[in-house]
């Protein structure tokens, strides 16, 4: 369900969970590649409220395509993924790919191979609090 300020709200009709239903008003806003749907269409119904009802699929690829080619740089990683990840760490079956010290701004752990499961973790950097940040190498649409 698309809100007109471009807000989505998951709808599974099939499903008995009130967070699934339509008008819930627990909503997101995505990352529109192209700008959300204004009007009915192909993939949209128009809904009493105002807003769109539409049917989609969703295609998960890797945003890096090799462990290799991910950037040693964390505002480039931050810049490019989009999707947060838990520590791999508290996930089991991850291995170091890449770079894991604890001085290492960047680090990629995998667990079977690279792709959209591979997680990429960001130092941040101590002026804002240390630690880390986890992201997936993936990118839906």
């Amino acid at each position: 369900q698309v809100w007109e300020d471009g807000q989505v709200g998951l709808v599974a009709s099939s499903s008995t969970d009130a967070r699934l239903q339509k008008s819930t008003l627990n909503t997101f806003y995505p990352a529109w590649a192209a700008g959300f749907p204004t009007s009915s269409g192909t993939d949209c119904a128009a809904e009493a409220d105002g807003t769109l009802l539409c049917t989609v699929t969703v295609t998960s690829a890797p945003v890096y395509p090799t462990a290799g080619a991910v950037p040693g740089s964390a505002s480039a990683v931050e810049g490019a993924l989009r999707i947060g990840a838990f520590d791999p760490s508290a996930l089991g079956g991850y291995t170091c790919a890449t770079s894991c010290g604890a001085g290492d701004s960047v680090s990629v752990y995998t667990r079977g191979g690279f792709g959209v499961d591979s997680i990429v973790r960001v130092a941040v950097d101590a002026t804002l609090g240390g630690g880390y940040k986890y992201y997936l190498n993936r990118e839906d649409t």
